[in-house]
């Protein structure tokens, strides 16, 4: 049965009528002279004298002042970009057995006196006790689905991303999709996290010890860190969202300015700071997870970021500690990002293509569920799925 739209169209307008309000201009202005005026070191001071308890992330600047604006550093003659993406079949609660495909898709573009290409992707499934579950430092076990899942296959893009990067060489950076901070582990249970946290330490230390830089790519980010920072700077005295301009230690017109910046985005705010290619200061996370990005002998993986314009957008760019620290390996990062999206229209042809080697198409799902089934027979097993989904997949009526 189709949509009914008519009782959605008022809906639709009043969105349209809200997001008029939400970009105002003149508040956009005020909200982007406040960042040029801030000052990093009193505006740290601030935030580490109320992160016990502030609800929100928000961003450390790293580099003075947080409203300062970094050209495009000068791009290798020859340089080597590789990417990973990955996709996944989840365990079916519909079937009679349990499974997990894990594909991921990786890519390597050579520019310069000998340029190359070579895309490829690995795939693997999952359908032992041991795979399909795992085990927390606690002893307990956790199925491997959701969150969990969307971690694993993150971690598993990062050591093919690492496995092929050992074979180029010369000025190399290596990219993936998403962020570098495993957020499916934010609320999961702190054994689940104390597992998998090793995990991504070893999987950046690979790229630390090799000497190459590997960050992140964000497109048209969601992230609201340094529009918290200003809320931070603004105001500072909110315990929850439902607070913001009803705060009795704020004057009404600094209160209603910190609500409005509630509903604000890091791109809206820099779209007009930023020139195509030029990008923002740096900053850093204050994730949680971050406290287990450090490695024991002090190598730092905590993470950094910037906010680019790739020339159609207000992209973000994460990267580990030691990357961010480097001027050559942060520089490097830079110019490699822009070339990338000035050659992608907007966004990295890399990414693009380890996504395309990534996916796992509907007929590709059909076809592991049909040769399951057919392995099933010749051992016997008959495939029966639950009677809820055959309900869905032949009409009763």
């Amino acid at each position: 049965m189709p949509l009914h739209i008519t009782p959605l169209l008022d809906a639709i307008e009043q969105l349209a009528a809200d997001a008029r309000r939400h970009v105002r201009q003149e508040r956009l202005a005020h909200a982007r002279a406040l960042l040029q005026e801030l000052d990093a070191q009193a505006l740290a001071r601030r935030i580490a004298q109320a992160r016990e308890r502030v609800p929100w992330l928000v961003a450390i600047p790293e580099e003075a002042p947080p409203g300062a604006v970094y050209p495009p550093p000068a791009l290798p003659a020859n340089y080597t970009v590789i990417a990973t993406d990955g996709s996944h079949i989840a365990p079916d609660r519909h079937s009679p057995v349990r499974y997990i495909v894990l594909n991921v898709g990786w890519a390597v573009l050579r520019y310069g006196s000998q340029p190359g290409a070579d895309m490829g992707s690995r795939a693997w499934f999952w359908h032992r006790e041991e795979d399909l579950h795992l085990e927390g430092t606690n002893g307990l076990f956790y199925p491997v689905e959701g969150a969990r899942l969307a971690a694993l296959m993150a971690l598993h893009e990062l050591d093919l991303l690492a496995a092929q990067a050992r074979h180029e060489s010369g000025p190399l950076v290596a990219l993936r999709d998403g962020s570098l901070i495993l957020w499916p582990l934010q609320n999961e249970d702190p054994a689940v996290q104390e597992r998998l946290l090793p995990r991504i330490r070893r999987g950046l230390r690979a790229f630390h010890d090799m000497g190459i830089p590997v960050a992140s790519y964000i497109s048209y980010p969601g992230s609201r860190d340094l529009i918290n920072s200003l809320r931070m700077w603004v105001c500072g005295h909110c315990r929850r969202d439902s607070e913001c301009g009803h705060c009795p230690s704020c004057p009404q017109e600094a209160a209603e300015f910190c609500r409005w910046l509630r509903n604000q985005r890091d791109q809206w705010l820099l779209a007009e700071c930023l020139r195509p290619g030029e990008r923002s200061a740096l900053f850093r996370s204050t994730s949680a997870l971050q406290e287990g990005y450090v490695d024991p002998d002090g190598v730092d993986h905590r993470i950094y970021f910037f906010y680019v314009h790739t020339g159609t957008e207000i992209a973000r760019v994460e990267m580990p500690a030691w990357v961010a620290r480097s001027p050559d390996l942060r520089d490097l990062v830079h110019a490699v990002v822009v070339d990338q999206c000035r050659r992608g229209q907007g966004y990295p042809p890399v990414l693009q293509e380890a996504h395309e080697e990534a996916v796992i198409s509907h007929a590709d799902r059909a076809t592991v569920e049909q040769l399951v089934a057919e392995a099933l027979a010749r051992s016997g097993v008959l495939y029966t799925r639950s009677a809820k989904d055959l309900s869905k997949r032949v009409r009763g009526v």
